[in-house]
């Protein structure tokens, strides 16, 4: 086993676990040119201006409890699913990772190609959950609160927050993962050039 591959697929994906847990309880997805409110897949930030014009921001969950059914749009219900269904597939897929060297050899294989079809899968679903989470800028709540002219992947008075972006990131570093798990058996003298004479 390569070592030096092994080692950054590990990090890797324990890093873009942790990343995307975090953006998903973050409420900076979209932003309000203002900056007074935000909203996120599970969460989001409401200002409110006190007595003396100062705007103070009131975070909380949709609804007031955490629950799938008090997010405000199907498409951000799917969207939630999607990336938290991925994120937990990244992290079975660590530990996996790790017990392959616990188990018995005639079964590294199957585990092996587990953890490939687990992560290539989680791919794909986080990369749905981010696709899928604009088309809920049409819904009543987000039209409120961003202008009624708010519709499919246009968000009118609101922008993309920096959550979002760090989630599209998280995403896009992801991919790498399953093909550092590809090359993780590779010798090194298999990367050099042989000189024909």
């Amino acid at each position: 086993m390569n070592k030096l591959v092994y080692s950054i697929w590990i990090l890797l994906t324990i890093a873009i676990t942790i990343l995307t847990i975090f953006c998903i309880f973050n409420p900076a997805w979209y932003i309000h040119n203002n900056h007074i409110h935000s909203f996120g897949l599970t969460v989001f930030c409401e200002g409110l201006s006190t007595e003396d014009q100062q705007i103070q921001s009131r975070c909380q969950t949709y609804g007031g409890t955490f629950g799938l059914a008090n997010i405000p749009s199907g498409a951000w219900q799917a969207s939630f699913l999607l990336i938290s269904t991925g994120a937990f597939s990244f992290g079975v897929t660590v530990i996996l990772g790790i017990l392959i060297h616990c188990i018995r050899e005639r079964y590294v294989y199957s585990i092996s190609s587990l953890v490939l079809y687990l992560q290539t899968s989680a791919v794909l679903l986080m990369i749905s959950a981010l696709v899928t989470f604009p088309v809920g800028l049409s819904s009543h709540y987000f039209r409120y609160y961003c202008g009624d002219s708010a519709s499919v992947f246009y968000s009118a008075n609101c922008s993309i927050g920096w959550s979002y972006m760090l989630a599209i990131m998280s995403v896009s570093l992801s991919i790498f993962c399953p093909v550092l798990w590809c090359f993780k058996e590779m010798k090194w003298n298999e990367f050099q050039f042989k000189e024909y004479v």
